[in-house]
């Protein structure tokens, strides 16, 4: 998942998305995006959970989700 943070305090934000259970890894990006995650969910329903949690991030502007099959 790619995500927009809000640009205070990005660090910390990524500390806290990569606690979100699923959430396998995150990196700090410079460019378009801010951050990038690598998330593992055994069927789409608890993929949507998981990316619900991101979203719904205080810091978090915007998302895109890409599925890797």
């Amino acid at each position: 998942m790619l995500i927009n943070v809000q640009i205070v305090g990005v660090e910390k934000t990524v500390k806290q998305i990569s606690k979100i259970r699923g959430v396998k890894k995150c990196w700090r990006l410079y460019g378009i995006y801010d951050v990038i995650t690598k998330i593992d969910r055994p069927d789409l329903e608890s993929l949507k959970y998981t990316s619900q949690q991101i979203r719904n991030h205080k810091k978090v502007e915007k998302t895109l989700l890409m599925i890797v099959v």
